[in-house]
């Protein structure tokens, strides 16, 4: 195994910058870790190994990227306040892992391929997740949904330990859907529906509002459990192998 660190200085002129442009870092699986010192990075090409990016608050571009086999390179990025963008396919010839993601905007723009688990989560706690619903703070579109590619097990969003958070409309082949935190459904434009296609949709925490849009969600085969409470004049309809209760309703 060969552990390779790219650390680079903290210029504000931008000669501090880490651009790796198809680039293939073969480290026969070993820790490749990237540390820019709140300068910017951007990067394509191939991973040999697990890779940490700590930008330290400076922004995160990735194009084409994959990993150097199928389903075994986890790619972590922590870029503090900055914003973590992506300009071309990830894992589309050679799915990654587990990807995640600590930003305070992301930018998607194009697929993310993964067969572990997906976490984006914005790194100032108080910045709130808006997913199809709202603009502004940490903000995934309908288009930037649609690129978090069929075949990951587990997709958590937010943060247990942050903001609420506004969701709408997210539809998963077969994957395990994580709602981090409230959800906060009072100024609602439509109804909220959930297609896991099979896996988990797990609300770790309340949902609360007064809107009386519908709440719809649909497992399949896999489970719904509700970590808390649910508030609010809003109905909800949920189909599932099993359904929890744990908290009251009301």
């Amino acid at each position: 195994l060969i552990n390779m660190t790219i650390t680079s200085d903290n210029d504000v002129s931008g000669a501090g910058n880490i651009v790796l442009t198809s680039a293939p870092l073969n480290v026969n699986g070993g820790i490749i870790t990237l540390n820019s010192n709140g300068q910017s990075v951007t990067q394509s090409g191939i991973i040999g190994g697990n890779e940490t990016i700590n930008s330290v608050n400076g922004a995160v571009s990735i194009g084409l990227l994959n990993g150097d086999a199928v389903g075994t390179r986890n790619l972590t990025v922590n870029a503090g306040t900055g914003t973590f963008a992506t300009t071309a396919v990830l894992g589309g010839t050679n799915k990654f892992n587990n990807v995640t993601v600590s930003a305070d905007d992301v930018l998607l723009g194009a697929n993310i391929y993964g067969s572990g688990i997906l976490t984006l989560q914005p790194t100032t706690l108080t910045k709130i997740v808006h997913v199809n619903n709202g603009s502004g703070d940490f903000n995934l579109s309908t288009p930037e949904i649609g690129s978090l590619a069929d075949g990951w097990s587990n997709l958590n969003l937010g943060r247990m330990d942050g903001s609420l958070s506004n969701f709408h409309n997210i539809q998963r082949n077969g994957c395990s859907i994580y709602l981090y935190n409230v959800m906060d459904v009072t100024n609602a434009s439509n109804s909220f529906t959930f297609n896991s296609g099979g896996g988990d949709i797990v609300f770790s925490g309340a949902i609360q509002g007064a809107s009386a849009k519908q709440i719809i969600l649909n497992a399949g085969t896999g489970t719904i459990s509700f970590g808390s409470t649910v508030n609010g004049t809003h109905g909800v309809t949920a189909t599932a192998q099993a359904i929890s209760f744990n908290g009251a309703w009301g």
